[in-house]
């Protein structure tokens, strides 16, 4: 079946997500985020492109930007093509690392666009990262106002000043974020963070990456599954970490 062409945005603004090829970390060490934003850095400045919000996770990244000289897919391979391959390099694993294309969706009105940017802000505070969107270290959040910052200030405080978009994130929630059409993802029984769980698995395998985890024989991946199983972790908590789907670690947890 071809592919669907990409809903093109009139504002040429996009929200963009890149996933983890099952559900892989795309992110091993401080040094690895570094790298991505250096690439997301670089590809932002061969495009002209202009960013208004990011958000690092250990699995995914969402982006908000503003397409610039050429299409938003040729920039974001510009990005997705130099930082798989350095990952790949490092961490000595082949093939793929985003899950297929990235996700994009057109970002057409302003009430949209701010509760795009307070959703985004807002993901490593519903994962239980931080109590609050600023105290998150890789996010565009905290960067707001500096020099160093990624974000193209005067280009977003042309479209939402950052007094407005400060008082709204006070008051974020959401459900005014799902009732816009952004879904939350949230989880029910999580009792550590992704990170925290991620520890885990490396203490329990011994393992340095999660790269090195997919390398384990079966037996032990099972062995790390039913131990997590074993503290209470949720099976999709697990999964994401592990990159094991979600049925497989249920067939492991009942033998």
């Amino acid at each position: 079946m071809p592919r669907q062409p990409r809903q093109r945005s009139n504002t040429r603004i996009y929200h963009t997500i890149f996933r983890g090829i099952n559900r892989q970390r795309l992110f091993e060490d401080n040094s690895d985020y570094d790298c991505f934003l250096e690439c997301l850095r670089k590809a932002l400045q061969a495009s002209s492109a202009s960013m208004f919000a990011y958000c690092l996770m250990s699995n995914h990244v969402h982006l908000v930007l503003e397409e610039g000289k050429e299409p938003i897919s040729m920039t974001m391979k510009r990005m997705g093509v130099r930082y798989a391959g350095l990952y790949n390099r490092k961490y000595d694993r082949v093939g793929p690392l985003f899950q297929g294309r990235f996700i994009s969706e057109a970002v057409e009105d302003d009430a949209y666009f701010q509760t795009v940017l307070l959703y985004v802000h807002h993901n490593p505070v519903s994962a239980g990262l931080c109590k609050e969107a600023s105290q998150y270290r890789w996010s565009s959040r905290p960067t707001l106002g500096r020099e160093s910052s990624l974000v193209d200030l005067a280009r977003l405080e042309a479209i939402l000043p950052l007094p407005t978009l400060f008082r709204a994130e006070a008051g974020y929630s959401t459900a005014i974020a799902e009732s816009l059409g952004v879904s939350e993802v949230r989880e029910a029984g999580c009792r550590v963070t992704d990170d925290e769980a991620w520890l885990l698995v490396a203490s329990l395998s011994g393992v340095g990456s999660s790269s090195d985890f997919q390398r384990l024989d079966r037996a032990g991946q099972q062995a790390v599954v039913q131990a997590m199983r074993a503290h209470q972790l949720p099976v999709r908590q697990i999964s994401r970490v592990t990159g094991i789907s979600s049925t497989q670690i249920i067939r492991w947890s009942v033998q």
